[in-house]
């Protein structure tokens, strides 16, 4: 997401006439992904050091999903990228904090919770395309060419 939108600046730029430069793109692309990081990472910490002091998988999957809900929000309130910064906190609660707070049978029950949330949101998203393809399918002539060419 962070590369598009630094393309979309660059673009943006030069269609306005205010033109564009690489400097300043590469600028623009280490500061959104950099951000992203850097909250990623503090929140990410955060919560493993949370992890650690609690031994109760509720909470621990409750701060699991604060820190990734979380991290998106702060990075998006800093015009940072929140997908960045989502998978920083994610792989920091997922490897760092599993491994050195969470009991076996807390680090199962966090990853059953990730996995069924996963599938459950993969299914709406299936859902989602299933009525939009039955909707726009039939009625709309270049609908039809998308969805036949999508759907391959």
């Amino acid at each position: 997401m962070a590369p598009a939108v630094v393309f979309f600046g660059i673009i943006l730029g030069i269609a306005s006439g205010q033109g564009a430069s690489v400097a300043g793109a590469t600028r623009d692309f280490v500061r959104v992904v950099g951000g992203g990081l850097l909250v990623g990472g503090i929140v990410g910490m955060g919560a493993a050091q949370v992890i650690r002091r609690v031994d109760e998988s509720m909470i621990e999957i409750t701060l699991t999903t604060l820190a990734a809900y979380g991290s998106f929000v702060a990075a998006e309130h800093l015009h940072v990228s929140g997908v960045i910064a989502t998978v920083t906190a994610g792989v920091l609660c997922g490897s760092y904090a599993a491994k050195s707070g969470m009991s076996p049978s807390t680090r199962m029950a966090v990853e059953s919770f990730w996995e069924y949330l996963a599938f459950a949101l993969n299914s709406l998203v299936l859902l989602a395309h299933r009525v939009l393809k039955s909707t726009l399918g039939p009625s709309s002539r270049s609908g039809n060419r998308f969805w036949s060419r999508s759907a391959r």
